[in-house]
């Protein structure tokens, strides 16, 4: 473990984030929508963001740490706004980079920098390994370090359920329960609990038991009160998931068909396109189905890398079945040099160029 970095760590370990006054004001944002412009930071932890919001120096408004979606303080460096930059624009590689240089001149420091550079860092590399499993190792040690040090962080539980995450990817099923259970008896809030229900019932998938994930599935919409939210798209999403999985093509036609017209989410609709494409590969329908992976790739490959990489996989496989190994071929390529570390360009099956036919 680099000692250096370790050691910011320790100096703010387990306490809340106490902020000094800036010269400017800090802007809060809340997961509804809500926005408190204008107003002061004073403290935040896993349970409550305190803020003064009329300048009198007290505390006016606390607000559960569930309902907060972004902090952004206005003491921010421009290099800190730089990484925020390339995270939001999923340019994981470079935001990695410059949160690790961030936390670097944080050392010794009991600032709020140092703490969400050691995060966004933790989370870009977990995002990084969804493309790249190389990664993995690097992020559960990342997310680990700042999971023992920040005990009471506003992000120690959603840094726990990114841990999960990453087990999903080294497809360590026994340690992602574990993770997840730990995200719902911290009480972290509804919002992270549904999340990780979400992703026990995609194990179940992966594992082989469709039908009782299907079940689980079913059991997180009726516990949502609002239909349309990220988090009920998710779920639809997982259950036509699971109904491939069991077989039932048709129903998973229709549910996820229903689901594109019903979301305006780019990540969500990649995703099922692409398991409409699944359906219909399923089927052998390979001119229907590349037409479903070829939308995410020209219309949502910037919505989700993951979804990105599935459909460059999915549509070479249609045009090689089509007899269009040209046009393959060139997709693979494509995949392969912007996700080189994937499952999918491992499957990648490049095959030299075949002379087209002459009229």
């Amino acid at each position: 473990m680099n000692r250096r970095r370790t050691s910011a760590f320790i100096v703010t370990a387990g306490l809340a984030v106490a902020v000094a006054a800036p010269a400017r004001a800090d802007t809060v944002v809340l997961e509804n929508g809500k926005r408190f412009s204008n107003c002061k930071v004073l403290s935040e932890d896993a349970q409550q963001v305190q803020i003064d919001t009329d300048a009198n120096g007290s505390a006016d408004q606390k607000i559960p740490s569930e309902q907060v979606a972004d902090i952004q303080y206005a003491a921010r460096s421009l290099e800190y706004r730089q990484a925020e930059v390339f995270f939001k624009s999923g340019d994981f590689a470079k935001a990695e980079a410059a949160f690790k240089a961030i936390m670097e001149k944080e050392v010794g420091s009991t600032s709020w920098t140092g703490a969400y550079a050691g995060y966004y860092r933790a989370v870009a590399l977990q995002r990084w390994a969804e493309t790249d499993s190389s990664k993995a190792a690097a992020a559960v040690e990342a997310l680990k370090e700042f999971v023992g040090f920040y005990k009471n962080s506003r992000f120690t539980n959603p840094a726990r359920l990114s841990l999960a995450r990453v087990y999903m990817v080294q497809e360590k099923y026994d340690d992602v329960r574990k993770m997840v259970e730990q995200v719902i008896s911290a009480k972290g809030g509804t919002s992270l609990a549904v999340e990780g229900r979400l992703l026990l019932a995609r194990v179940k998938v992966k594992q082989g038991d469709p039908a009782s994930a299907e079940k689980d599935f079913d059991a997180v919409l009726k516990s949502l009160k609002t239909k349309g939210s990220p988090a009920w798209a998710e779920a639809m999403v997982g259950k036509g998931l699971a109904q491939l999985a069991k077989g039932q093509l048709k129903q998973a036609e229709t549910l996820l068909a229903d689901l594109i017209e019903t979301t305006n989410d780019s990540g969500i609709r990649a995703r099922a396109y692409n398991a409409l494409g699944d359906a219909y590969f399923k089927k052998g329908k390979f001119a229907e189905a590349r037409l479903k992976y070829l939308r995410v790739v020209v219309l949502y490959f910037r919505a989700d890398a993951v979804e990105h990489a599935k459909a460059l996989f999915g549509s070479a496989q249609c045009f090689a079945k089509l007899g269009d190994q040209k046009r393959a071929n060139d997709l693979y390529r494509e995949l392969v040099r912007l996700y080189p570390g994937s499952p999918w360009a491992a499957k990648s099956p490049i095959k030299p160029d075949v002379e087209e036919p002459v009229d």
